[in-house]
């Protein structure tokens, strides 16, 4: 949003990539940065100008995986519990070779297997493990 002082506020508990335009200008320039912050990103990812990365330092991420527009990967999740908010927080994996379609949803926990192809708009709920027959043989929605 605009801030009334005129300075731009992106994303409070995650990272949009269109904030950073500066990573897209040299491939492998973003994979070099979320390295930095402690994840492991393998060779060859291509990422879509618009992503949601929450917990920058939780995710594991093979070679060869292509993200789609608006693709959003949260390593936390805060629900209630009582008067409490319970805090969950679980490292994502993603294997080699996978695709994730277009607004795609990660939450804490979840595993892809290598070879996986998600489709479009796929909401995948806390420590939920996919492989490839999982993603084309039924609906992940």
């Amino acid at each position: 949003f605009q801030a009334e002082d005129g300075i731009r506020d992106y994303k409070v508990t995650g990272v949009q990539t269109c904030a950073l335009p500066i990573l897209r200008l040299i491939p492998g320039l973003f994979s070099l940065w979320l390295r930095a912050w402690g994840a492991k990103v393998g060779n060859n990812v291509y990422w879509t100008p618009i992503l949601e990365i929450a917990d920058r330092g939780l995710l594991t991420i093979g070679d060869r995986v292509i993200f789609g527009h608006r693709v959003g990967l949260y390593s936390h999740a805060i629900k209630p519990k009582g008067d409490d908010l319970l805090l969950y927080v679980q490292r994502i994996t993603i294997g080699d070779d996978v695709f994730i379609g277009a607004d795609s949803r990660f939450a804490p926990g979840v595993v892809v297997a290598a070879n996986t192809y998600l489709p479009v708009k796929s909401d995948l709920y806390p420590k939920t493990t996919i492989t490839p027959c999982d993603s084309s043989c039924a609906d992940v929605n």
